[in-house]
Order: C-alpha cells, then structure tokens, then sequence
C-alpha cells in the first residue's frame, strides 16, 4: 500500500476488516511499488496521491504493470485523485482493474466486490469509466491557438467603468430564527457525509407526502432502492430532530456576513452576434474569490 496522506487510518480501516496492509510510505518509486507487489503476492496496490505530480506517478506505475503482464487491481484515492481523472488518464494505461476510492470507508466494499465477482467487476468498472470519459470528451472546449488567444485579449475600459457599491461596507450582522434557517439547508452537503449519493437530496423537495415519496422510491432503478430507502429515513429523522429544535427552542440565529468580492469566470464558448469577437482571458480571471465569515457574535 502506498499512500501520501491518511495512510495510518486507511491502514488501520482495512487491518479491522481482515487485510494485511504494507505501507510502504510516500514518494516511492514504481519500480519498488510493482516489485514489492509481485514479492509480497499482493492481492490490490493502493496508490494516493496529496499533491498534482502523484497523479503522472500513478499513470506511470499502471503503464509498467501494464509492461510487465501484472493484473493486480489498482485502488486510486487521495487529494488530488477523483473518479473522471482515474477513468480519463490512469485506467486507460492498464489492461485490468483501476478503481477510484472515495475514501477509506469504501475500500473494504469495493475490494470485497472485486474478491467475489472479478470479471463481473471489472465488467462494471470499465463500463462506468468509459461513460465517464464519454461525457467527460464531450464537455471538452476545442483550444485557439495561443496567438489568437493573445489577439483576443480582454482590453477593457477602466475609466468608464462604474464600479458597483456594496449596500453596506464591512461587517453586518444578521439575524434569523431557526425556522428560517432550515429553508437555507443544502441537503445536497449531506448525503455524501452520509455514505449516500448527493442527487438523494431531491428528496427534501417532497413535503409531507407519503404518496409522493412511495411514488419517488419506486422510480428509483432497482439496483438504488436499498441506498434510496436509507436516504428516505435519514432525511426523515434529520427533519424531526429540526422540527422539534423549532418547537423546543427556536432562538434566533447571529451571524456576521462580511461583503464579498466576486470575480466572473472566464467565458469559454457561447454564440456571439455576428461580427463579435470572444475575448480571452488570463487563467488567473478565472478564479473566484471569495471572503465570506459566518461566526457566531453571542
């Protein structure tokens, strides 16, 4: 196993569920990583990466295992790691199974179901990675060439430029009952804290029908409904519990809110008016910041 950061709690999570696990630290060389695999009989290699560079590294060690005629699977996780990446660039390199970990709770799971069924994963596996770089092609942008990019510069006009004046300069605090609050939740935040898909959250949409929510859970796809009737009661018992903090308490929530600054993204592509020219923007234009404080003042 050969991990960046969290590799003591991804150790101790498979070492609970039966796995021998050898950590062989960070920045370790492929060559070392494969060599050790193959003297050890490893049944999986975990790699994980904390920084940008460890993603190249992971490509790099599927490409000499590929070389080698290994068809060990490759569990991938990490910062920097994320299913369309591990579909897109790191599976491609190998002929077997590259599987994106979320984290480590769901390793155990993943490696049972490649244990008992392995053509049958690595069927479910390469289908759903090959729908990802699908979908991820499509929402490619086609690239000028940088001088054109350069030609259409973003030039604008500072002097006659009217900058927009925030209602209120600083800090202002507001204040709201919990009542209020509960409209503002983002169940889509939630869900994935709870082990289950975050498009579970249309739930919260449904009031107080029963009918509506029988009627949602059986348009749910078969394989779904066990994960969609757990959503259904989690959401039901976090309601609950808001309902009688509304009922039992129901003070008034004190936040400060600080004015912030946003800056638009870049434009990519968009249907311009006839004779219009798309400008280009510096990457940097893309970033949006943001200084917003929610502290409690009581």
């Amino acid at each position: 196993m050969c991990t960046t950061s969290g590799k003591t709690f991804v150790g101790v999570v498979m070492r609970c569920n039966g796995y021998e696990v050898i950590d062989m630290g960070v920045m370790v060389p492929a060559e070392e990583i494969i060599d050790t695999a193959v003297r050890e009989h490893a049944d999986y290699i975990g790699l994980s990466g904390l920084i940008t560079p460890s993603l190249e590294e992971m490509c790099n060690v599927a490409r000499l295992m590929n070389e080698r005629g290994l068809s060990i699977p490759i569990l991938v996780g990490g910062a920097t790691a994320s299913a369309v990446h591990t579909a897109v660039k790191i599976a491609p390199c190998y002929d077997h199974i590259v599987v994106y970990t979320r984290d480590a709770a769901v390793m155990p799971s993943i490696m049972q179901e490649i244990a008992s069924d392995p053509a049958e994963a690595e069927r479910r596996i390469k289908a759903e990675q090959e729908s990802q770089r699908s979908a991820y092609a499509e929402s490619q942008k086609p690239l000028l060439p940088l001088e054109e990019a350069r030609r259409r510069a973003f030039m604008p006009d500072w002097e006659a430029y009217d900058t927009p004046v925030p209602s209120a300069i600083g800090a202002t605090d507001v204040e709201i009952t919990v009542e209020e609050a509960i409209e503002y939740i983002n169940w889509r935040a939630f869900f994935p804290v709870w082990q289950l898909e975050a498009s579970f959250a249309e739930l919260a949409e449904i009031h107080g029908c029963d009918h509506c929510r029988a009627q949602w859970l059986a348009g749910q796809k078969q394989d779904r409904r066990k994960k969609a009737s757990e959503a259904m009661q989690l959401l039901k018992e976090a309601q609950v519990a808001l309902a009688r903090l509304v009922r039992d308490v129901n003070n008034s929530i004190r936040a400060r809110v600080c004015c912030c600054l946003q800056i638009l993204p870049a434009t990519t592509s968009y249907s311009m008016p006839k004779g219009a020219m798309l400008c280009c923007r510096c990457c940097a234009s893309r970033r949006m910041v943001r200084n917003v404080c929610r502290c409690p003042t009581s």
